[in-house]
């Protein structure tokens, strides 16, 4: 048994996860920076060979682009698994970053995973954050915004490696993201997508590694799956309806590739069983 909460509050997504089993590991391409925080049980993320363990009251920061492996796990003495995700879009952190005085220089992909030390004001802030979330189908975006706005300067304050991270050159690549972003459910080679960007083929290739860390068929297979899942997720759609909206040609594939990157058939999210 387990039960899944999805909040929008403006550009930032909130998912609520509450398990009375544990769940099996599964593997995660993040489109955008997201903020794990664990309320009860353990979360154990893996990253780029850097493996965290969140108890109770712990949080971390993922970086975007970055591919994670998760195990959830029961606490002793403990009878569920409670855990809460904030994705941290790239127009959010625009807004947020100048407020958060960090040093301009960033090495990229240097950092997957930051573990944040647990401190009495940053409980309060998940705290606070969970009792609307409790309350709320929605939550009022400026609330939002300003509590996990305060809550990244008390971290910045205390932890100067959160600019390797969110820091700004995340802010410098837009152009291909939002290229990205609108052409990865297409049918069309990379050759293409490298045209219609105005590069050659062995350009677009090296700039896509450097700002994602992987080649561009990767991510755009690991970024259809993510939009499957949330469609699956978030509405009464049928694989059979999903896997060709994400780009997929092929259920048989899509169900294949669906299972070794979460772990589950596409059918076990199915509304309908």
């Amino acid at each position: 048994m387990h039960e899944t909460k999805f909040l929008n509050s403006g550009d930032i997504k909130i998912a609520a996860y509450c398990y009375a089993t544990i769940p099996q590991p599964v593997s995660y391409f993040y489109e955008e920076a997201a903020l794990v925080y664990t309320s009860t049980g353990v979360v154990s993320l893996t990253s780029a060979g850097k493996n965290l363990r969140l108890l109770a009251g712990q949080c971390a920061i993922i970086r975007q682009y970055a591919e994670v492996e998760m195990q959830k796990e029961l606490a002793a003495g403990k009878q569920d698994i409670e855990t809460l995700f904030f994705s941290l879009p790239r127009t959010f952190l625009k807004k947020a970053l100048p407020k958060l005085q960090l040093p301009s220089y960033r090495t990229s992909g240097e950092l997957e995973l930051l573990k944040i030390a647990p401190s009495a004001i940053v409980s309060d802030h998940f705290r606070s954050i969970k009792s609307y979330i409790a309350a709320a189908e929605d939550i009022e975006e400026e609330v939002v915004a300003y509590k996990i706005t305060s809550l990244l300067e008390i971290i910045a304050a205390q932890n100067q490696r959160l600019t390797s991270i969110l820091g700004p050159p995340l802010l410098a690549n837009d152009q291909l993201t939002i290229f990205m972003e609108a052409n990865f459910r297409r049918k069309v080679t990379i050759s293409t997508l490298a045209q219609e960007f105005g590069t050659s083929l062995s350009s677009f290739n090296r700039e896509f590694k450097r700002i994602f860390g992987s080649t561009p068929q990767r991510w755009i297979t690991k970024r259809r799956l993510n939009e499957a899942r949330v469609l699956l997720e978030s509405t009464a759609q049928r694989p059979s309806q999903v896997y060709l909206q994400v780009g997929f040609q092929d259920l048989a594939h899509f169900s294949r590739a669906f299972k070794k990157q979460f772990g589950r058939s596409p059918s076990q999210l199915d509304h309908h069983h």
